[in-house]
């Protein structure tokens, strides 16, 4: 039995699993055996080479993950704000070539270190100041039969029971996107970067997220000006807060036959 196997990644990012040794207890005694688990790599996230923050990420649809970050964080605001994205998997660095600005220099000033499923928080001045203007019907039937397929499609996770998962939906249930992380807020980040640079509105979309909702993941959706999530877990006090605040239509606790509304439920139909 190989101690460990590395999963082959596809060109131009990481294996996203591997196999590992591991020693299970059950009926009284331990066995030997192989076991999946999500690959973890700390990346730099670089804009015009100069480092900008350190993401723990799985390695895999980089492009997707660092320009959606800019984005989500207010960074850019439109593709034609990146000029290129280059990740080099030796170095692990995940460079982003744009026109800076006084705004962005002096963000760069704060390097930062994302643990893998938590994302940092937006304060004082960084905190969005507008509300999302977009607004999108949401029948609950809809919701329900979006969270079963997204629920069902992460292969990845079947595997290894170690990522997060987010899509984009449209408000009558056809899915545009898909995505697995190890963070829920990188898998959100790759949710609205794909979004960003395939020329999709956001403005009527729907996020769908595995994760809690936490304050940092509405925010993103704010500064990305998406008007509604829906999620299996539950939302923060401070989320919820903002939700109402901004005007983000907020479902948690999605189940087979039930969900909260949170805020919103002026635009959900049963």
């Amino acid at each position: 039995m190989s101690t460990t196997e590395i999963h082959q990644g596809s060109n131009g990012s990481l294996p996203p699993s591997g196999t590992f040794r591991a020693w299970e207890y059950a009926d009284g005694r331990f066995s030997e055996m192989d076991v999946n688990l999500s690959m973890e790599y700390s990346v730099t996230l670089s804009i015009n080479g100069s480092p900008f923050i350190i993401i723990a990420c799985s390695g895999s649809e980089m492009r997707e993950m660092a320009v959606g970050h800019l984005l989500s964080e207010g960074i850019i605001s439109e593709a034609e704000d990146i000029r290129a994205v280059t990740f080099d998997t030796d170095s692990l660095i995940l460079n982003v070539e744009t026109d800076l600005n006084d705004r962005i220099l002096e963000r760069m000033l704060r390097i930062r270190r994302l643990p893998s499923g938590c994302g940092q928080g937006i304060a004082g001045e960084d905190v969005p100041v507008r509300n999302v203007t977009g607004k999108t019907a949401i029948a609950v039937p809809t919701v329900l039969s979006m969270m079963r397929e997204f629920l069902q499609h992460s292969t990845l996770h079947r595997l290894t029971h170690g990522v997060h998962s987010a899509a984009l939906f449209t408000a009558d249930g056809r899915r545009l996107s898909f995505f697995d992380e190890i963070g829920r807020h990188n898998a959100i980040d790759k949710v609205l970067g794909h979004a960003l640079l395939n020329g999709i509105d956001l403005s009527d979309k729907i996020v769908a997220s595995t994760g809690r909702v936490a304050s940092e993941i509405i925010l993103k959706l704010i500064n990305a000006s998406v008007p509604a999530i829906i999620s299996r877990a539950s939302p923060t006090s401070l989320s919820r807060e903002l939700a109402i605040r901004h005007g983000v239509v907020m479902i948690g606790r999605v189940r087979a036959s039930s969900c909260t509304v949170f805020n919103g439920i002026g635009t959900v139909t049963p």
